[in-house]
């Protein structure tokens, strides 16, 4: 399997009507998965679009990491986006060419208004349309291109852009995972170099796998820091998205106390630090998980969404609320803060 994937484009290559039918109609084994992987030539692809309106690079980065839950409400979506005002933004779980999101890439809706850019990488082909909830979603419509995944999105130039398969795939295709929702795919990490800062800044969105165990999640997070290490060596990375760290959960909506002492509930931690990497002074104590009109999920919470550095001094960690005009628009919410850049001039 390749773990690493570096193949750019301005558009991915759409899933074939053949792959969807091998993978509904095939055994649910390894090597059917790995075949259907084969038909999907954007499995393999990222897609890259620079900004249209170029920022300069702050003195004062701020970034911010959001699981927009397949980014069904783009309006909502780019507002929650505005007042944040993060020149990076690390997206999880965001819809290209799904029914339930209406068929919009929506990374690229979300970045049309602003001129920013993005690089965008799908974690899943999709079988259906969904979970149970979102399939009722548009009833009139067929998924168009049945993609979903991960992405950056930046005021700033990107370079050097490349994908991370976290895991080796078929979580979501064989077992109680797919007979849950059938996918073809890999959890994965995109990964890029902002263009023309000098020392040099890497920025990644994360997505770990929520089928998991804390054990699997400091592995996906070993593969995911060796790739890295290999790319950016010695040079300043942020990291950050959905983490998955559902050991983290206390009912009255504050994790301070746990915390104090991540590293026994969740190893991914003494991973980050053995690697250099600190959380402390760019995290909120709060939980990130908020219930959907639907009901789901169900308190008490988990803290699942992280930020994490190393090279850089960060501060002013700040929780956004993922509700808009619609209503609450993710059960995550985001995640910011800020993290001082060597003087460009």
């Amino acid at each position: 399997m390749q773990i690493v994937i570096n193949d750019m484009t301005d558009r991915l290559s759409p899933a074939s009507a053949g792959a969807l039918t091998a993978a509904k109609g095939g055994p649910r084994t390894r090597d059917q998965h790995d075949v259907c992987v084969g038909l999907v030539p954007a499995l393999s692809q990222l897609e890259y679009q620079a900004p249209s309106n170029l920022a300069p690079v702050p003195h004062r980065l701020r970034v911010a990491t959001w699981n927009a839950e397949r980014c069904m409400f783009v309006p909502d979506s780019r507002a929650l986006l505005d007042q944040m005002a993060a020149d990076v933004v690390l997206l999880t779980e965001v819809d290209l060419g799904m029914a339930r999101s209406a068929n919009l890439h929506t990374v690229r809706e979300l970045a049309r208004p602003t001129g920013e850019g993005y690089v965008y990488g799908v974690e899943f082909v999709e079988t259906g349309r969904g979970s149970p909830r979102e399939a009722l979603l548009h009833p009139e419509l067929e998924n168009a291109a049945s993609f979903h995944g991960n992405a950056i999105l930046s005021r700033l130039a990107l370079t050097d852009c490349f994908l991370v398969r976290l895991d080796d795939g078929g979580v979501w295709y064989q077992g109680p995972s797919g007979d849950r929702e059938l996918r073809i795919g890999y959890r994965n990490a995109i990964v890029a170099r902002i263009a023309d800062v000098s020392p040099r800044i890497w920025v990644a969105s994360v997505h770990l796998e929520s089928s998991s165990d804390a054990d699997d999640r400091a592995r996906q997070v070993r593969r995911l820091i060796a790739c890295v290490s290999e790319r950016a060596g010695d040079d300043a990375v942020i990291l950050g998205g959905d983490f998955n760290t559902n050991t983290l959960r206390d009912g009255s909506g504050d994790v301070a106390a746990l915390m104090l002492d991540v590293e026994a509930s969740e190893p991914l931690f003494a991973v980050m630090r053995d690697s250099g990497y600190s959380w402390a002074a760019i995290n909120t104590s709060g939980t990130t998980q908020r219930t959907r009109p639907d009901g789901d999920p169900k308190p008490p919470f988990a803290r699942l969404d992280w930020l994490f550095c190393k090279g850089l001094v960060g501060e002013n960690p700040a929780t956004f609320a993922a509700v808009g005009a619609s209503g609450v628009i993710s059960d995550h919410d985001a995640v910011l803060a800020e993290f001082m850049v060597p003087d460009q001039r």
